[in-house]
């Protein structure tokens, strides 16, 4: 584990009592990272031009000043950003998109539709993760992490705390099913 880790998880477990020192303190820490994350979930471009990267960071921020429990180590951090990141973003997409659709002929990989897709593929996108986490929670963590958290594989394996051909296993099976829920077969 490198210093700035040890220290995140550190100042986490002296702020444990109190989840809005926790974050106040590990915010400078890892604001660079939160950014980088969001900056890979929104693309290049942006979403839209109301929607940066410090925009996302800072909605990600006041959503996890809101959480009454502690988060003790970096992972259970960067998964509590990344899951605060998934919420602002659909929210972001709700208030865009007032009138649901089916994606239509764009076929898109999950990781795609999150970063180039429209508010109403993203909200398709978003109701069918919540039923992938309902039958396969592992794999709809690590469908978070990646599309939203924009993490890479490795990055997902350390933060789950499980070997790399583990996530590539759920993330294969996560993107085929997403597929063909969003779509009607595996893409």
């Amino acid at each position: 584990m490198t210093d700035t880790k040890r220290d995140i998880t550190r100042s986490l477990q002296d702020h444990a009592a109190s989840p809005p020192s926790a974050l106040d303190s590990v915010m400078p820490l890892v604001y660079d990272e939160l950014r980088s994350m969001a900056r890979r979930t929104i693309g290049p471009g942006g979403r839209s031009p109301t929607l940066q990267p410090t925009a996302l960071v800072n909605e990600a921020y006041l959503r996890l000043s809101r959480e009454r429990s502690g988060w003790g180590t970096r992972e259970a951090f960067m998964l509590a950003a990344a899951v605060a990141m998934r919420r602002a973003l659909i929210d972001y997409a709700r208030a865009r998109s007032a009138k649901k659709r089916s994606p239509g002929g764009v076929r898109r990989p999950p990781e795609c539709i999150a970063i180039h897709g429209s508010p109403d593929e993203l909200l398709a996108l978003e109701d069918c993760l919540k039923t992938l986490e309902h039958e396969d929670a592992d794999a709809g963590r690590v469908v978070e992490l990646v599309v939203y958290g924009g993490l890479t594989l490795v990055e997902t394996a350390e933060i789950l705390g499980v070997s790399e051909r583990t996530v590539q296993r759920r993330w294969r099976f996560a993107r085929a099913w997403l597929s063909t829920k969003i779509f009607g077969d595996a893409a």
